[in-house]
């Protein structure tokens, strides 16, 4: 089964491999009262529960398929046999597991109710595009100050100083790495463009003059960069280091 929907209405229960299920799906439906819960495998020996290495290292590479990060994973193969571990819209913010939170007739998207991954990922984003970036794009500084904090404090507000440096610190680690491999203008573009399309502000306008008219290589690529509509007419800042045929 693939690209399926799946949701857990209020005050119903989904426990151990429902939970599995539910997780799975591309869109997850909760609410505050829907009771989500989950625990480790076990077998049963001479009438004992006893943990299952097995089944929970399955476990483990299904959810890791999904691309759950280790901490849900972890979340979710600890409890107990008889226990269980509830997860909430917060927890699950928390974990980096979108879901579309239902509140009577009303749905809070995950655009609208980000995880701390998308936080994390919009700090180390726009960490490169007010540093290594600014040369190339000439962003509104002020505008990428504010979203550079913005992203900081929800961040750190949602999971504590701590395990929010643990979510930031690697995706710097991969700025630095991709800097080397594509070089930093490709990778403000596109850094750039990651962000515009998930709707954040930039401080970046696209070129003045009309791309319909747009000839040279350089005036081409900043128009399909930047996908500026023909004829389209907005102000210059994207100062792109490369010479014209």
């Amino acid at each position: 089964m693939s690209d399926f929907s799946t949701m857990v209405a209020a005050d119903q229960e989904c426990f151990s491999a429902c939970g599995l299920i539910w997780v799975s799906g591309v869109r997850r439906y909760m609410s505050d009262t829907s009771l989500i819960g989950f625990h480790a495998a076990y077998r049963e020996e001479n009438g004992e529960y006893r943990e299952s290495g097995v089944a929970n290292a399955e476990i483990g590479s299904y959810l890791t398929h999904l691309g759950l990060r280790i901490e849900a994973i972890r979340y979710f193969t600890t409890a107990g046999p008889n226990d269980f571990l509830l997860l909430t819209p917060e927890r699950a913010r928390m974990l980096g597991i979108e879901t579309y939170k239902v509140d009577g007739g009303n749905i809070t998207t995950p655009s609208a109710n980000p995880t701390v991954d998308v936080y994390a990922d919009r700090f180390a984003s726009y960490s490169l595009l007010q540093s290594r970036c600014a040369p190339f794009l000439q962003p509104d500084r002020a505008a990428v100050k504010r979203a550079h904090e913005a992203a900081f404090a929800e961040g750190n507000k949602l999971v504590g100083a701590d395990k929010w440096i643990d979510l930031w610190t690697p995706l710097l680690d991969e700025v630095k790495a991709e800097l080397n491999k594509k070089g930093a203008l490709l990778l403000c573009i596109g850094t750039e463009a990651h962000l515009r399309g998930h709707g954040q502000e930039t401080g970046v306008d696209g070129p003045s003059f009309s791309c319909i008219s747009g000839s040279t290589p350089t005036e081409v690529t900043m128009c399909a960069f930047s996908k500026c509509s023909a004829g389209g007419s907005r102000t210059a800042t994207i100062a792109v280091a490369t010479r014209d045929a």
